[in-house]
């Protein structure tokens, strides 16, 4: 096909199709002769002149449709092996597509037509064609030439035949009678040399020639001397004359073999003949004398079958270079089927090799899809039953390839025996059928897209739109098609921005963005949009997609959440200013009665009553529950919102927990428990929030000792099988029951509640501690029995690793700057403290070793600060009437006059960003109030390296 001009006939009575099928044939077969016409009658007149390889041909026509144009062409003996695709809008016309084929078509195209379908499909006839007009040519004239050579052969033979019956007899008559044998050597002669065929006597064991009839001239183009006693017939090495000789040999020592040999000579004219040659020895008295035979020349026969030969070669490759599988399928009428010729394809549409299913075609059946295997065997028998054209698309379930699509066209004849022979083609059609699936997909999803989705020519005019779009904008299909998307602008697009978008998809690329259009109603919606262009094969701009999507209430519901977003942050910041004014306004006055009271018990403690000590002890104890319930309530709420930061160090588990032990040995000894702490490692060390871990850990204990009235408390840092580090709180106490310990994690709660409830607290301890364990890479679980004990673990379950820029819990490298020509012996402190109270507390417990001056704000602290020398400021976050604490240490740090002063926040902030922020601010170290005189005392002492009592 590839090297002839092929000619291609279409017919239709529509010429923008003719343009269109002729445009498609010129892009893809460029050499092509295409002729169009669109008259079934001229159609005819047409195929008659100019005998075309392929005629497209549609079905309604006015004059003579595409059924009556189709049944004529196949009627005339000349014309019926022109291939007919018949190419239609009638898609799913199952009755059209079955009558054309009965017609005689060779195959079906629908409208609208797939590219690569059609040109397979011309590719496919072109081959028919050919091998349609070649097999006409080569059987018609194989069928004369073998009728004549066959015909000729029989008479040789039959002559031959007689001819060596009488040879034996006058050899046998020769004996009794010289007389005799002359006679019948004349008789003989006359008939040999009246014969075409050639006879041969050879002498001696070197089979030289002794007599050879007349016909040699004619056949070898030598003459009778020049072959007598000539023992070299055969000019030329090859294998055929090879294995010859090997059968001469034999008969020379008197082996008579069956069958003629084929010998090859070289004639007169240096061409080689072939002869067919029947030899047989000559023996007397057991002795072999020579040969007698005869041969006659086969070269033309041989040429005839190697012609014979080659075509069906070239028929095999034809048909093996058609897609698919070219075959012919036969029914007997006992059942049985089988496929006596089909192409090498059939490996690739049943992955069965021809000769696998030439006698029995029962495989190929077991390779059909369950569901269509009933249809295929009624397709069969009901065109067997009457003879119309099979087509039937069907799928396969192949070892390798899977799942397959496969249509099969043959056309049936009656065969003498009763039973029906198909002619036809089986192609592979998956992905074909992919492409409809697709596409049907693809439809289907445009369609239910619950976005709109409009297609528009290179010119902007719109061409599609689905049904989302005519219910967004309430136009009616008629009223958009053809019209430009501006018919939805609301006029507030200035017309530079969409230049802009032109600019943009013209280009080729994809515009995003959002338009506030107007519906039918002229209301007015919000649309986000995605447009890009549509491009062919080459690249080029062929129509523009926009899909949109209707964002009217996301932006309602958008505008809402960012009103409630700044609610919500303007709320979340007044309950940060609430929890934190909480704090300090509940522990400045507490350290103060606190800080009080101590100093009124140690005054008046000679001179108090025994009794009178549990004044004391209630006051520090109501006022430690008091701060322990706003803790708590502070750092569960901060927990809740994630708002819990961690100060992350490389922590000794251990001295954590003697820490706690040392703080609760008082409450425990005060019940008579023993509590004890039992380190099983010394790898005890994580990198951990310590004050976290310590609350976490500390709520836990305060538990177990509150819960247990008899027994002990036991602390146990151990590592496991895993090598985890892990805690184990074992007590003595109530234990917790089963229905209780789901619940036990959850805030608020309590095995008891109501206004019997034995013991104090909000039930907020354990909660806290999860969250704060969690936090630091640990889990908690528990065992209980009631009346029993509980037994809490707390594992490690994963190393948290050092964060850069991790907050340190105090600035190193502290210097101390005394002026040297002070005279007094105590060290100088400014007290900046705005609390009346709090810095009676502060005085009282510092006069007798230090200087004490006080500031009640940051203006008054920062004048004393420069007209005087000092060892230490105790600063109070939280001040009166101007700066703040921390704005006052960072003008300290930054100014001339003694920088690097120890500075100690000493404040009611006990928020965790409190300690950093006072840190990152410059104070050296941070004490939350309430606090003990001892623990501030000693903060100094680290800082002044002071040796007085303190």
């Amino acid at each position: 096909m590839e090297n002839r001009r092929i000619k291609i006939l279409a017919i239709d009575d529509n010429n923008d199709n003719l343009i269109s099928l002729r445009a498609l044939i010129k892009d893809v077969f460029p050499d092509a002769e295409t002729i169009t016409t669109d008259s079934g009658k001229n159609g005819f007149a047409l195929a008659v002149d100019t005998n075309p390889d392929v005629i497209l041909l549609d079905i309604i026509m006015p004059d003579m449709d595409g059924f009556e144009v189709c049944r004529k062409l196949k009627a005339d003996e000349k014309l019926a092996d022109i291939p007919v695709v018949f190419v239609t809008a009638l898609k799913d016309d199952h009755e059209s597509r079955i009558r054309a084929l009965e017609v005689g078509a060779e195959a079906f195209l629908a409208k609208p037509i797939i590219i690569s379908e059609l040109i397979a499909q011309i590719r496919a006839m072109v081959k028919i064609k050919d091998a349609n007009t070649q097999k006409r040519y080569e059987k018609d004239r194989l069928n004369i030439l073998v009728e004549q050579q066959t015909k000729a052969l029989q008479e040789k033979q039959a002559s031959t035949m007689r001819l060596l019956a009488e040879l034996r007899d006058e050899n046998e008559a020769r004996k009794k009678s010289e007389n005799a044998l002359r006679e019948s050597e004349n008789r003989m002669r006359v008939i040999v040399e009246g014969t075409p065929y050639l006879f041969f006597y050879t002498q001696g064991t070197d089979a030289r020639v002794t007599y050879i009839s007349p016909s040699v001239e004619k056949i070898t183009g030598h003459s009778v001397d020049e072959w007598l006693n000539q023992s070299h017939w055969f000019v030329t090495d090859n294998e055929l004359n090879n294995l010859a000789k090997q059968r001469t040999q034999l008969h020379l020592q008197g082996i008579f073999t069956e069958g003629a040999i084929n010998v090859e000579v070289e004639h007169a004219d240096k061409y080689p003949i072939l002869l067919e040659v029947f030899e047989n020895p000559i023996v007397v008295n057991g002795v072999v004398m020579g040969l007698h035979g005869v041969a006659h020349d086969i070269t033309e026969r041989k040429q005839a079958e190697a012609a014979l030969r080659q075509s069906n070669e070239l028929l095999t490759k034809i048909t093996d270079m058609v897609p698919g599988v070219v075959y012919q399928y036969r029914l007997y009428p006992d059942g049985r089927s089988c496929f006596p010729i089909s192409s090498i394809g059939m490996n690739t549409i049943y992955e069965y090799s021809p000769e696998e299913v030439r006698e029995d075609a029962s495989p190929v059946f077991g390779r059909l899809h369950p569901d269509d295997y009933q249809n295929i065997a009624d397709a069969i028998l009901e065109s067997a039953r009457t003879l119309n054209f099979f087509h039937c698309e069907f799928r396969v379930i192949l070892p390798r390839q899977g799942l397959r699509w496969r249509l099969s066209d043959a056309r049936p004849e009656r065969m003498s025996d009763g039973g029906t022979l198909w002619y036809g083609i089986i192609s592979d059609i998956t992905e074909r059928k992919t492409a409809e699936e697709q596409l049907s997909k693809l439809t289907l999803a445009v369609q239910q897209s619950p976005a709109s989705v409009i297609i528009t020519d290179i010119d902007g005019n719109i061409e599609y739109v689905n049904p989302k779009t005519l219910d967004v904008t309430g136009y009616t299909l008629d009223e958009l098609i053809g019209k430009n998307p501006r018919i939805f602008s609301s006029g507030e697009l200035p017309e530079y921005e969409y230049k802009k978008l032109w600019e943009v998809i013209s280009a080729g690329n994809e515009w995003r963005g959002e338009f506030h259009n107007k519906k039918k109603d002229n209301t007015l919606f919000w649309e986000s949009a995605s447009i890009s262009p549509i491009k062919n094969e080459k690249g080029e701009v062929i129509h523009y997609l926009a899909v949109k999507e209707d964002i009217t209430e996301k932006k309602r519901i958008l505008h809402e959440l960012i009103k409630a977003k700044e609610n919500a942050e303007s709320a979340n910041n007044l309950k940060d200013a609430f929890i934190a004014n909480i704090s300090h306004e509940i522990r400045t006055p507490l350290n103060g009665i606190l800080g009080m009271t101590s100093i009124i018990q140690e005054s008046y403690a000679q001179n108090a009553e025994e009794e009178d000590q549990v004044f004391f002890t209630a006051i520090d104890r109501s006022s430690k529950r008091l701060i322990n319930t706003v803790d708590k309530i502070l750092n569960f709420s901060r927990l809740q919102v994630g708002e819990f930061p961690l100060n992350c160090e490389f922590t000794g588990v251990s001295s954590v927990l003697q820490a706690i032990v040392k703080e609760y040995t008082l409450f425990a000894a005060e019940k008579s428990i023993l509590l004890q702490f039992i380190a099983a490692t010394k790898k005890d060390t994580i990198f951990a929030d310590a004050g976290a871990l310590a609350t976490a850990v500390g709520n836990v204990v305060d538990n177990a000792v509150k819960f247990t009235e008899a027994g002990s408390v036991e602390i146990v840092l151990y590592r496991n099988i895993n090598d985890k580090l892990c805690i184990d709180i074992r007590d003595t106490g109530r234990g917790i029951s089963e229905e209780y310990i789901a619940g036990l994690f959850e805030p608020y709660s309590q095995e008891v509640m109501g206004y019997s409830r034995p013991f104090e607290g909000l039930g907020l301890g354990l909660a806290i501690a999860k969250k704060l364990l969690n936090l630091n890479g640990a889990s908690i679980s528990v065992v209980s029995k009631k009346g029993i004990g509980t037994d809490f673990t707390i594992c490690f379950d994963k190393e948290l690793k050092k964060k850069n820029g991790s907050a340190d819990s105090s600035i190193a490298g502290v210097k101390i700057n005394r002026s040297k020509n002070r005279t007094d012996k105590k060290p100088a402190i400014l007290v900046v403290e705005d609390d009346r109270v709090n810095v009676l507390f502060l005085k009282t417990i510092l006069k007798k070793n230090y200087r004490v001056e006080v500031a009640g704000n940051g203006a008054g602290a920062f004048e004393l600060f420069t007209k005087q020398q000092f060892d230490l400021i105790l600063m109070d976050i939280s001040l009166k009437d101007g700066m703040n604490g921390l704005e006052l240490t960072k003008v300290i740090r930054n100014g001339s006059v003694n920088p690097d002063i120890p500075i100690i926040a000493v404040t009611g902030h006990a928020l965790p960003e409190d300690h950093r922020k006072s840190l990152e601010a410059g104070c050296n170290d941070y004490l939350t109030k309430p606090f003990q005189a001892i623990q501030l005392l000693e903060k100094i002492q680290i800082f002044l390296a002071h040796d007085g009592n303190n």
